[in-house]
């Protein structure tokens, strides 16, 4: 089985980052702990080698460092804010929200938040079954398209894209809110047509989709995606 088609063209990304609270009192603790995503994306075993770095120097540093699967850039945002994670993997626009209060933000600016450094670029890449004739972004309506995991960046992202398009959740046969190690399996057992995921490629997630079934990369362009880049630095 193979996919094929057309990812994002570059300047439709965002960055992933390392992210922080600036309250924290950086290497006073003997403990660490990154929090990244779901254990088939790119955010766990980045957040695994940057732990396996950090821990080749414990010795020196007194510092010890641990990897969390988590629920992805919304959670982790929230949880180093309520003080329960140190670091977390976050896509550069939910650091952006959150610093300045907007999106699903508003009415809950987290101010003390920093972005440590940028790690790679993530394309928002659309995954549709061949059969499920989604040929065009538009071409969700009617069909059963899996958002992302509540509290995450990719459902974040969707939801925003999905405005900008005058798409509507209830346009949809099925919003699924599977979480990045599910969707696989969703597309496979047909319980679903397509997932949005914002991800760097390349990435076991899709790989694993297409073992059993033929699979795209549907194209997301066109004006008013060109004009949502504009209006939204953070993704360009």
């Amino acid at each position: 089985m193979k996919y094929n088609g057309i990812l994002l063209s570059g300047k439709k990304i965002a960055t992933l980052t390392l992210a922080t609270a600036l309250s924290m009192p950086l290497f006073a603790a003997e403990f660490i702990t990154i929090g990244t995503g779901g254990v088939t994306g790119t955010y766990y075993p980045t957040g695994g080698a940057i732990c396996r770095l950090v821990n080749q120097y414990k010795k020196e540093t007194k510092i010890r460092c641990s990897v969390e699967s988590t629920g992805g850039s919304v959670y982790n945002v929230n949880t180093i804010k309520n003080g329960e994670l140190d670091f977390g993997t976050v896509q550069s626009d939910v650091v952006y929200q959150a610093y300045n209060g907007i999106k699903q933000f508003e009415g809950n600016r987290i101010e003390k938040i920093r972005s440590v450094m940028a790690i790679y670029p993530e394309l928002f890449t659309f995954v549709a079954r061949k059969d499920a004739n989604i040929n065009d972004i538009m071409d969700v309506k009617g069909k059963r398209i899996n958002l992302g995991n509540p509290g995450s960046g990719n459902e974040a992202t969707a939801l925003a894209l999905f405005d900008v398009l005058g798409i509507k959740k209830s346009d949809l046969a099925f919003a699924g809110a599977l979480k990045a190690a599910e969707m696989p399996d969703g597309i496979r057992d047909n319980k679903i047509d397509g997932y949005f995921y914002m991800v760097g490629h390349p990435t076991a997630n899709i790989k694993d989709a297409s073992n059993s079934v033929d699979v795209k990369i549907v194209p997301i362009k066109g004006p008013k995606i060109d004009a949502f880049v504009k209006a939204n630095p953070y993704f360009a």
